[in-house]
C-alpha cells in the first residue's frame, strides 16, 4: 500500500487526519527551510564569501530604502534580502562540506552557545 493510499484509507480517522496534519507540516517546512543554492555549491570558499559581501551591500541598501520609505512593500523587500543572506551563508556551509544534517548539528550548537550567553532572555 502506498503512502497515499494508506492516507486516504483512514482519512475519516483521527489517525488519517493526523497524518495528513503532519504531510502538510513536513510541505510546508520543505517549502521554507533555508538551504544551499545548489549553482553555487561549485564556488570556492573565497568566492562565495565574496558573493555573502555582496548580500551585505544588498540587505544594507533595502534597509536604507525601508527607513526612508517606510511601507509593507519595503520592509518585504527588507525581509527578502536578509534572507537571501541567510541562503548564501547556507551555501558556504554546504561549499565547506557540511551537509543537512551537519549543518543543523551546527545551527544546534550555536543556539546552545548563544542560550549560555544569555542571548534568548526577555531584554525588559
Amino acid at each position: 500500500m502506498t503512502l497515499d493510499e494508506h492516507i486516504y484509507s483512514c482519512s475519516g480517522t483521527e489517525h488519517g487526519l493526523e497524518l495528513k496534519r503532519l504531510l502538510q507540516e513536513l510541505k510546508h517546512r520543505r517549502e521554507t527551510e533555508i538551504r544551499p543554492a545548489t549553482r553555487f555549491l561549485g564556488n570556492t570558499l573565497l568566492q562565495q564569501i565574496g558573493h555573502v559581501q555582496s548580500e551585505n551591500l544588498e540587505e544594507k541598501k533595502a534597509l536604507e530604502w525601508y527607513l526612508a520609505h517606510p511601507s509593507p512593500k519595503s520592509k518585504e523587500e527588507y525581509a527578502m534580502e536578509l534572507v537571501d543572506g541567510q541562503m548564501s551563508r547556507e551555501t558556504e556551509l554546504a561549499i565547506l562540506g557540511y551537509d543537512d544534517k551537519a549543518r543543523a548539528e551546527v545551527r544546534r550548537k550555536v543556539i546552545e552557545k548563544n542560550a549560555a550567553r544569555g542571548y534568548y532572555e526577555d531584554a525588559r
